[in-house]
């Protein structure tokens, strides 16, 4: 990532210790849902751990225009889509909006304009070890309260489920 970010793109980067999952997002809630999520979250989490990778990138809304780049997900993905599949059941069921499909990716940056992008991508291309960047264990599932600040988004988990081992 050093590489890409000394890269003369308009972007802001997302920095390391701010990488994320996001199965679901919920908005502002009140510290009386964050509660009574808890039930729904011990549920979820009575399963086995499974692996996940990271590798591979993307951009959303396309490459022709780009507004955020992301690395891609590999591993146990089946798994991965079963525990979002049940998160969004239970939270539908308690009035949250149903999310139409599920891209697992974790945000490296945000484009401010497309100045550069077409360097950046031709960049990519020949860097061949973003296709395979590492393995971790899911073994965790965390209800986490972003607040944004002058310096950028900071995070707090608010509570924590551990996985059956």
């Amino acid at each position: 990532m050093a590489q890409l970010k000394g890269m003369p793109v308009d972007a802001k980067w997302v920095p390391e210790q701010n990488y994320h999952l996001t199965l679901k997002f919920l908005g502002a809630i009140t510290p009386g849902e964050v509660q009574s999520l808890s039930n729904h979250l011990q549920a979820l989490a009575r399963r086995s751990s499974f692996s996940l990778s990271v590798g591979g990138w993307g951009m959303f809304p396309s490459v022709r225009r780009p507004n955020v780049f992301w690395a891609g997900m590999g591993g146990e993905l089946e798994a991965l889509q079963a525990l979002w599949r049940e998160l969004d059941d239970r939270l539908s069921e308690r009035g949250y909006p149903r999310d139409r499909h599920f891209h697992p990716h974790i945000t490296l940056g945000r484009f401010r304009s497309p100045a550069n992008v077409d360097s950046l991508i031709a960049r990519l291309q020949s860097m061949p070890a973003l296709n395979q960047i590492g393995a971790f264990p899911a073994n965790a599932l965390h209800l986490m309260e972003s607040k944004l600040g002058p310096a950028g988004p900071s995070y707090r988990a608010l509570s924590s489920y551990e996985f059956k081992a």
